[in-house]
């Protein structure tokens, strides 16, 4: 096969063992995701795991070889020495594993911008540093091929099944636990403050390559109220994007991010020109995050966003503008989200110049 990367189609679907079907083990795949919904499904035939907030990673061994790549199927071996002697994790001659690559914070729990900080390396090189900084944990939750066959056209329960039968124990490799009431598992792991849930249905194969609802992911999100302090504009100076502010304990206005239209989107233009009519001469915002091309408003306006979570510089992941109405000014400040001892950190955020097209 020399250096042939094979299609996923070519590399998964084909049937039968042998040196051949080894080699085809280590091309790359695009794995089955999930569809996202705002409930649980309900009902029998529905197995739940813990949404692990990391990085998608495929893990494959097969023909004497060990390759990683990314849910992107780009290569990754390199950068994640801790998986490449899959043999001291399974007890399987050959396999391929589909799970996620997480880094824990100081408060124990997964922390997405700890496990980028392994995956935005841009030298193999510096991955030696990197995993004393940032060592990572392989949560895997699913598998495609073991012991030179295709287990992709196996019902999820078998799947799980040879993974508890073959995965050893091990400090940095770990099979997802699962759970028969994914209702029980939800309410966990709201209490918890873990990202969300993943439910699939017990009979579900692994389709390769698609998005599919017999997968379904579960978020908790956040909701806040935020003061709307600018709007980004883009190259024909039409306004694309809000930027977002929450007032601090001293009565300042802190960029929280920057959010798209969301759920304002069919009404734009009218809520546009009516933010317009209260332009601001300088940036209401303290500090004042470096942006091109923004226009200020006077901070008189409140929308409802909802979000997945928060970045180190304390800025809105993937916010969605829910609403702009309702809500007083004085609704928007940290106390919506932040305790007390929590707020007197904001000076050391604030102090970063922020850049909302880093988001």
């Amino acid at each position: 096969m020399g250096n042939r990367r094979v299609s996923t189609e070519e590399a998964t679907q084909a049937g039968g063992t042998g040196v051949r079907e080894e080699a085809r083990a280590l091309a790359p795949v695009t794995p089955m995701e999930p569809v996202l919904r705002p409930a649980v499904p309900q009902g029998p035939g529905w197995l739940a795991q813990v949404k692990w907030d990391g990085v998608r990673l495929l893990v494959h061994w097969a023909a004497g070889e060990v390759r990683v790549y990314n849910r992107h199927r780009r290569d990754r071996t390199a950068y994640y020495p801790e998986l490449l002697q899959p043999w001291t994790y399974c007890r399987a001659g050959s396999v391929v594993l589909d799970g996620e690559a997480v880094a824990l914070g100081e408060d124990g729990k997964p922390d997405f911008y700890r496990v980028l900080r392994r995956e935005g390396l841009r030298s193999p090189h510096r991955v030696a540093g990197a995993m004393e900084q940032v060592p990572v944990h392989y949560m895997v939750f699913d598998v495609l091929y073991g012991d030179g066959q295709w287990l992709t056209g196996w019902p999820l329960s078998e799947r799980l099944a040879w993974l508890e039968r073959n995965l050893l124990p091990h400090v940095g490799v770990q099979r997802v636990p699962v759970h028969a009431q994914p209702g029980v598992l939800w309410q966990a792991v709201q209490e918890l403050q873990l990202e969300g849930v993943v439910v699939k249905r017990a009979d579900s194969v692994y389709r390769l390559g698609q998005t599919h609802p017999d997968w379904v992911k579960v978020k908790r999100l956040g909701c806040l109220s935020a003061v709307v302090g600018g709007l980004a504009v883009n190259e024909s100076g039409q306004p694309k994007s809000m930027l977002l502010g929450l007032w601090d304990d001293q009565g300042r206005l802190t960029y929280i991010g920057h959010a798209g239209p969301g759920h304002l989107a069919r009404q734009w233009p009218l809520y546009v020109a009516r933010w317009l009519s209260q332009p601001a001469k300088i940036c209401p915002f303290q500090p004042v995050p470096r942006t091109r091309d923004t226009l200020w408003l006077q901070p008189a306006v409140v929308v409802q966003v909802q979000f997945a979570g928060w970045t180190p510089q304390r800025t809105l992941r993937h916010p969605v503008v829910l609403s702009a109405e309702g809500e007083p000014l004085a609704a928007c400040t940290w106390r919506q989200v932040l305790p007390a001892q929590s707020r007197t950190d904001l000076t050391g955020a604030r102090q970063r110049r922020l850049d909302p097209s880093d988001q």
